[in-house]
């Protein structure tokens, strides 16, 4: 006997596409990217404006420090201003950032650590945290660099840090050495016992041939917005250019 098999319908859908809705997709891209252009270059200029305001900050006189600028609602108006401070410190009580290279050293040059050391205010008695400088590494703790604890009041210019992002906290086992990876001051004074402020020694404090080095500050801010805002005109010429062709 033989078996009869059923037909297999096959349902073939075509779809239709509507060209003229394709154009107005084009013509809507090229508005986005230009758009999205003019939007960094209106970034650049904000940024430029911050960059400006921040050198502006560097180059002005010092002016003596008063905690009450380092506080939440005007840190951000008085960071990487300068400063002059007086005072004495406490060298049973630092912690070090790094590893990492000095400042003004090339690539290649050794790694070290910046020694932040807790520093009584004269005018207040309150407690600030101090970066002292970089130190290399085998000067990493007090007991390799005596001629560095020095005592008494000292007066310094020294630049206010703004809050960094937080870091993991290290205690190296049998070393005495606490280090952190970046400067988590709020981290820092809970383990010092100090004010969450912390102060850069700038680098015309430095006599040359000591040590810690200051001027440690990293006075940087990314400016990329340029780059961005030829990347979206460039995609705006190109779908302008594809559509003025196919049309």
């Amino acid at each position: 006997m033989l078996a009869v098999l059923s037909p297999i319908s096959i349902d073939i859908q075509f779809v239709v596409i509507d060209m003229s809705q394709v154009k107005r997709v084009v013509l809507v891209l090229p508005a986005i990217t230009f758009g999205l252009g003019v939007w960094q270059v209106q970034r650049l200029k904000w940024k430029e404006g911050i960059v400006a305001e921040m050198e502006a900050k560097q180059q002005a006189t010092p002016q003596p420090f008063d905690l009450s600028l380092a506080q939440e609602d005007t840190l951000d108006q008085y960071a990487y201003s300068r400063f002059n401070v007086k005072g004495s410190f406490d060298h049973e009580r630092e912690i070090y950032i790094g590893p990492r290279r000095e400042t003004n050293a090339p690539p290649q040059s050794d790694l070290g650590f910046q020694v932040v050391t807790a520093f009584k205010m004269s005018d207040t008695g309150k407690w600030v945290l101090i970066n002292r400088g970089w130190v290399p590494r085998e000067k990493e703790l007090p007991q390799a660099r005596p001629e560095t604890l020095i005592v008494g009041e000292q007066q310094m210019t020294a630049v206010l840090r703004p809050i960094e992002k937080k870091s993991k906290f290290i205690k190296l086992d049998g070393s005495g050495s606490k280090r952190m990876i970046v400067a988590d001051i709020p981290r820092m004074a809970q383990i010092l016992d100090t004010e969450p402020v912390m102060l850069d020694v700038t680098a015309d404090n430095w006599r040359f041939g000591t040590l810690p080095i200051p001027g440690q500050t990293r006075v940087t801010v990314r400016n990329e917005h340029m780059q961005y805002a030829l990347t979206w005109f460039t995609l705006t010429a190109a779908m302008g250019l594809m559509f003025w062709k196919a049309r």
